[in-house]
């Protein structure tokens, strides 16, 4: 599920980051401060792999997933003119009935897990032979791989629409809460999109959005190149 989106500008500024409801939400300001460096690297194999090429598939870049944690992944996007957007999705099953809290642990009854026998059994006999774990696994990823790839698209539309608003500054800080149109629309898409795949976490009862200052914060006078 998706808990995290960030847009980065050219020149590593943070331009926006808003997370699902979170206990710390500087935590992931810094999964994605650390998430810098492996996209400049994948930029740069990128670069010398397409260097040459007029092909418009090389100047929007889906780098895929940056780097994996325990419960996280973070996958990365760079647009032609170098703006980046990260995605953080979390891995963890959500607890869709947990305990009351008045029940006993005791009460709860075990969930009996199938063994690979009887999960190899049940595929031979519905005809579903050959698959093992691994293409189960390959399976999966690709689901997510094209999940998150339509979510950057989407992200990237939006900016694109931001951007050409004549009353947004390109380099400038995305502030919603500005009352900018097209700034309101592009947080209403990013809500979509985290709502759309993220469960509600029990560390929060609300969205955040915010600039963190460990990674720094932008100038709106500034004028970048997005």
């Amino acid at each position: 599920m998706a808990v995290c989106i960030a847009v980065i500008s050219n020149s590593n500024r943070p331009l926006y980051l808003k997370t699902s409801p979170c206990a710390d939400p500087l935590f992931y300001h810094f999964k994605v401060h650390a998430a810098l460096d492996v996209i400049e690297e994948k930029m740069g194999k990128f670069g010398s792999i397409s260097r040459g090429s007029h092909n418009r598939e090389n100047a929007e870049q889906y780098l895929g997933l940056l780097y994996p944690t325990e419960d996280h992944r973070l996958y990365g996007y760079v647009t032609n003119t170098r703006t980046k957007f990260v995605i953080v999705q979390e891995v963890r099953a959500p607890v869709t009935n947990p305990p009351s809290v008045s029940a006993s642990p005791r009460s709860a009854s075990p969930i009996p897990i199938a063994s690979s026998n009887s999960m190899n059994s049940s595929l031979q006999s519905t005809g579903a032979t050959g698959f093992t774990s691994a293409g189960v696994t390959g399976i999966f990823t690709v689901h997510r791989d094209n999940e998150v790839r339509t979510m950057f698209q989407k992200l990237h539309t939006a900016y694109v629409e931001l951007v050409s608003s004549p009353f947004y500054t390109p380099g400038s800080q995305i502030l919603p809460e500005s009352g900018l149109a097209a700034a309101k629309r592009f947080e209403i898409l990013v809500d979509s999109l985290l709502t759309e795949v993220a469960q509600p976490t029990p560390y929060g009862s609300s969205s955040l959005s915010m600039l963190s200052p460990i990674i720094g914060e932008a100038d709106s006078n500034q004028q970048l190149v997005v």
